[in-house]
């Protein structure tokens, strides 16, 4: 027993001799704690290697029953409050850090705060939080903690933010009126917004910004009204595109007629001598798609024969109605 006591002696005054009083109080506590769990340690080590009987207490306030004084070897019951109250430092002690464990599993409460933090795909992520830990080794002794901090970096990211369909009773409110006037002029603001929202309920299309999808809108408005400034202009020239494919089929009949049934060379004996045909005239009129020019015949007075007159040049030659016999 008195090696024991001389032991436990030796390495008490070994420990407080490298204790650093320089340190925080709350740190000083903290390694104070350890060389007293330490020592309980190795007495209750070697009280079971030589097989020594416990003396039991009634007095439930005791912290111990050293039987001695480690500083003076004296023999002394010590009492926990005998002990003043600045040394009054047992706490319990820290649990074990271990590695993340097979059977570790995502449970009601962990699944909770992370959709509470806007996590989509939380069985994704945490198979992904679990293989990290697994294949680096790390110990942590509290793992739930260590997922809701890996589920405020995702966060902080904003990787899985949730996307969801854009909702029918959405309204102009002042926030989305406002955006759309720096792009869009005030009249046409409510049309834009109703075409906004039919085309996305079509579409089930899924966002996680309904306002900035709405923005985006309003800027690609404002792009296309720029390129297209005058619609009146893009019907003109639509409806003479039309004018010109009909006018020319009509004229690619007539020629086939002139030729292959009246055996009339209507280009080289006529159009490029000046001799007029009766009942023909002709016209150079710009093709819409190729930028040329191209002769196109037509019966005078007809409808086709309006359409080519409105594009008149010194080309056209009137003469009277040639009989179709």
């Amino acid at each position: 027993m008195d090696l024991i006591k001389e032991e436990l002696k030796s390495r008490f005054c070994k420990a407080i001799n490298e204790l650093d009083l320089s340190k925080d109080n709350s740190l000083l506590e903290i390694e104070f704690n350890s060389i007293n769990e330490n020592l309980f340690e190795f007495i209750k080590r070697q009280k079971e290697k030589n097989s020594i009987p416990v003396r039991k207490t009634t007095n439930q306030n005791l912290c111990c029953s050293s039987e001695f004084d480690l500083c003076s070897g004296k023999s002394n019951d010590v009492l926990l409050n005998e002990i003043p109250t600045t040394q009054k430092v047992i706490k319990e002690s820290p649990e074990k850090q271990t590695t993340i464990p097979n059977n570790f599993a995502l449970n009601y409460e962990m699944k909770q705060f992370a959709q509470s933090k806007f996590i989509q795909n939380v069985e994704e992520v945490f198979e992904n939080f679990k293989l990290y830990y697994q294949s680096k080794g790390i110990v942590n002794s509290d793992w739930e903690a260590a997922w809701k901090k890996w589920v405020l970096n995702n966060n902080k990211y904003k990787n899985h933010l949730i996307k969801t369909t854009i909702d029918e009773e959405m309204k102009l409110d002042n926030n989305l009126l406002n955006i759309a006037k720096k792009y869009i002029k005030k009249d046409s603001i409510e049309l834009e917004f109703l075409k906004f929202k039919n085309h996305y309920i079509s579409n089930g299309d899924l966002k996680v910004s309904w306002e900035r999808v709405w923005e985006n809108w309003c800027i690609n408005s404002k792009q296309f009204n720029k390129q297209t400034p005058n619609s009146s202009a893009m019907a003109e020239k639509q409806q003479y595109k039309w004018n010109f494919k009909k006018a020319k089929d009509i004229s690619d009949k007539i020629k086939d007629w002139l030729e292959f049934e009246k055996g009339i060379n209507w280009l080289d004996d006529y159009y490029w001598k000046g001799i007029p045909i009766p009942g023909i005239g002709w016209q150079k009129v710009v093709h819409p798609d190729f930028n040329k020019e191209e002769i196109l015949l037509y019966k005078i007075d007809s409808v086709d024969g309006n359409f080519m007159l409105s594009h008149k040049t010194n080309d056209v030659i009137d003469a009277e109605v040639l009989e179709n016999d």
